[in-house]
């Protein structure tokens, strides 16, 4: 899948290349605004925006850089080095410790989400997102519990980072961390603000207001041995949203080239993150005088088999998504159990992952059915009330204590909840 915004970024580009008044200098093939000599600060990054600049925040953690925003309460924009990383604590293991997700005491509580904030907008769908991946960051154990500040998270859709994201950042372990002819490896991992904020509700009905990012990118340079006087460079973009990869998970490798940005939009990404990415490179000085596409020099296929337990974890998510009725669900989680020996009663009475997921899931269906179903009176939503909830009760009998143990609140309630929603509108 390509990237789609094409049409709309090339209005952009030209209404953009109408306006500046800089020259432009080719390097390689690859177009940027010319400067001066003069030394350059870290808003000087975020120039071709200033109104994205004056909200930055610069924060040097023990092995990666923020570039954070106070108006929009997360990181614009993450440096990590890959170079610095290669002598990790094979002692830290993720599975043998508690995910401490916490707020950066460097930066002002009201210029960041909360834990509950990140909790109820995770509630149907979405994930915090590591900016710099946990994985990468082992030189101590500070250094690891330092990705899980919300200085280094975004709100992120739970199925791209599970899926095409983690994807992504596994090549770059494997394909530029562990190759023996790269060096001088930067990776700069970013993302694109919305232009309105969005309510995410959670099965309390309470809710939380927040500016999810439309896109994630990474910037990403590195020398290589074999041509010495080449910066090799690209970026790629994603859209902040599920990816459906499952033709990919029998032994299909994935082409990340796919998703490389045209060199004809990088105007259009300039200003529409703020980023001068000349200004960018050479504050970490690196060599603009040479850039070349890594492209056609380095292998952008990646399996996703090499991950372990990838193929059972995504398809389980993603098939279960896919469900736009009770009836859909349930049928995908006999399929999942038949073809994938997922154990259904351990999802209907346990408090894992896969539970939580699932009865999240069941939840927005019921909410989004009773919601959003057109009725032409008070009468007819009565009568298709009372049947639903019925069904609910007879055909799809769930734990009733995992359930409150898990969104807060009983089937019973909140189908009440979501009645007098409704009712109202016919008042």
């Amino acid at each position: 899948m390509k990237y789609t915004s094409q049409k709309q970024s090339k209005k952009e580009i030209k209404t953009y290349t109408k306006k500046n008044t800089e020259k432009i200098v080719t390097l390689s093939s690859i177009k940027l605004t010319s400067l001066s000599n003069s030394k350059i600060d870290y808003k000087d990054v975020f120039s071709n925006n200033n109104q994205i600049a004056k909200n930055i925040v610069f924060l040097k953690k023990i092995s990666f850089d923020v570039f954070f925003s106070k108006a929009y309460k997360y990181p614009l924009l993450i440096r990590e080095d890959l170079n610095l990383l290669k002598n990790a604590d094979k002692n830290i293991i993720r599975s043998q410790l508690i995910d401490n997700w916490q707020n950066d005491t460097q930066i002002p509580l009201e210029n960041q989400y909360s834990i509950k904030d990140y909790t109820t907008y995770k509630y149907y769908g979405g994930s915090e997102g590591h900016m710099a991946p946990a994985s990468f960051h082992k030189l101590n154990v500070d250094d690891y519990y330092e990705t899980f500040l919300f200085s280094n998270v975004i709100p992120q859709n739970l199925i791209m980072n599970i899926g095409i994201w983690n994807i992504l950042e596994n090549w770059c372990k494997k394909s530029l961390y562990y190759n023996t002819n790269i060096y001088n490896i930067n990776i700069f991992t970013g993302c694109i603000v919305d232009n309105k904020i969005k309510t995410y509700y959670n099965a309390l009905l309470e809710k939380v207001e927040m500016n999810v990012p439309t896109d994630m990118y990474k910037i990403i340079t590195f020398n290589n041995k074999e041509y010495p006087e080449h910066t090799f460079f690209d970026i790629i973009i994603m859209k902040n949203k599920e990816y459906d990869i499952t033709i990919n998970i029998n032994n299909n490798k994935i082409d990340l080239k796919k998703y490389i940005l045209p060199i004809k939009l990088y105007n259009w990404f300039q200003i529409k993150t703020g980023i001068n990415i000349k200004k960018l490179l050479l504050f970490y000085n690196i060599n603009t005088y040479n850039l070349k596409s890594f492209q056609n020099s380095i292998n952008l296929k990646y399996n996703p088999n090499k991950i372990q337990k990838f193929n059972e974890t995504y398809l389980f998510y993603f098939t279960l998504l896919n469900s736009t009725s009770i009836k859909l669900l349930y049928n995908n989680l006999t399929i999942l159990n038949y073809k994938k020996n997922v154990d259904i009663n351990a999802i209907m009475n346990e408090k894992n992952y896969g539970s939580k997921f699932f009865y999240k899931l069941r939840n927005k269906i019921i909410r989004d059915t009773i919601l959003y179903t057109k009725f032409n009176s008070l009468k007819e939503f009565d009568l298709f009330f009372n049947n639903y909830k019925n069904d609910l009760i007879n055909k799809y009998e769930i734990n009733k204590q995992t359930e409150v143990d898990i969104l807060g609140v009983n089937q019973e309630d909140y189908l009440n909840n979501y009645y007098t929603i409704v009712k109202n509108k016919f008042k």
